[in-house]
């Protein structure tokens, strides 16, 4: 085979491994916004599947054109250096590593097929190694989702994406349908006084609710209202100036913190869980188009005089009883 037909996959590899680690990037820059995006973060991860699918397909295809160790290892060695135009130093050298030794065990994994096969079908001996590969670079991408979530964690703390406390706040607020004047006593209870006064100063947001100053006066308890002589004046602090929703996402955002202050050492382990979970199921779903798209590559090469197909007579011993 001309060293054209050996090389032709090595390039489109190059390039869609290379774009993978582009939308990977991506991925990270995001940090968990990228789990709340676009239909639940399936669109940012559809981009990170489907070039990794497809690097898989070529690099398997490669390497059974070419069988080569040199050409081979050539190949893995450059791939290796993409994340170096993306990633951090640290985090670039610990991706580089997991793709090199990942390429080169499907390697020698796909040399140990192809040397022992007896008849050649194409979906039957590349599905295997393409899954497989699949799976050693996602484990690479989610340690390193890992490392870089751990290390962003450490430097600026866990906070919930706004996006997310945005979307809670509003479906709590648009559910409240109750009648404030007939249940004074629950909503007494849910608000403070300085919550009150500084809903007074916003008309705005009481006539989102169908709500008046005359309605948030009959909140305050009568016996906050008077004085004794002797009762000493306290100074509250005020609140932070805003509407209503910010004032929730102010408490909810304090709330979360103190909640997971003691658990923070185990946020990373289910961030990089939940990066492998979702990605796992995009390729996945990708991974049901495989054998077509094998038969189909195949078929495109015979037709086209790039592969030919010889059929040989075997002789065989069998036993008689």
């Amino acid at each position: 085979m001309s060293p054209v037909k050996k090389l032709i996959f090595a390039p489109v590899f190059l390039v869609l491994i290379t774009s993978s680690i582009y939308f990977y990037k991506l991925i990270l820059d995001a940090y968990l916004n990228a789990f709340f995006g676009t239909y639940g973060g399936l669109y940012e991860f559809s981009l990170l599947g489907l070039p990794l699918v497809l690097a898989s397909l070529t690099y398997c295809l490669f390497i059974t054109f070419t069988q080569d160790i040199k050409y081979a290892i050539t190949v893995a060695l450059i791939a290796a250096l993409a994340p170096f135009a993306f990633l951090s130093l640290n985090l670039s050298i610990i991706i580089a590593i997991g793709i090199f030794i990942s390429l080169t065990i499907i390697y020698f994994n796909l040399q140990t097929i192809l040397r022992s096969y007896t008849d050649f079908q194409p979906t039957a001996l590349l599905k295997g190694p393409i899954k497989l590969l699949n799976v050693f670079l996602l484990l690479t991408l989610t340690f390193g989702y890992f490392l870089n979530a751990n290390a962003r964690i450490q430097t600026e703390g866990f906070k919930i994406p706004d996006s997310l406390i945005d979307w809670a706040v509003d479906l709590s607020l648009s559910s409240q349908s109750m009648n404030f004047k007939g249940e004074k006593y629950q909503l007494a209870q849910a608000l403070t006084a300085e919550q009150i006064e500084l809903l007074k100063q916003n008309p705005t947001v009481l006539q989102q609710y169908g709500l008046n100053p005359e309605d948030l006066d009959a909140l305050i308890p009568s016996n906050s209202k008077t004085t004794t002589p002797n009762q000493p004046i306290i100074t509250q602090t005020p609140l932070p100036s805003g509407n209503l929703k910010n004032v929730l996402k102010t408490q909810i955002n304090s709330m979360i913190d103190q909640t997971l202050k003691p658990y923070l050492f185990a946020i990373p382990f289910l961030l990089a869980f939940m990066f492998y979970s979702l990605a796992s199921l995009i390729l996945w779903l990708l991974t049901l188009f495989l054998s077509p798209v094998i038969q189909l590559t195949f078929y495109l090469f015979e037709k086209t005089g790039f592969t030919k197909f010889e059929k040989e007579m075997r002789e065989v011993k069998k036993v008689v009883i």
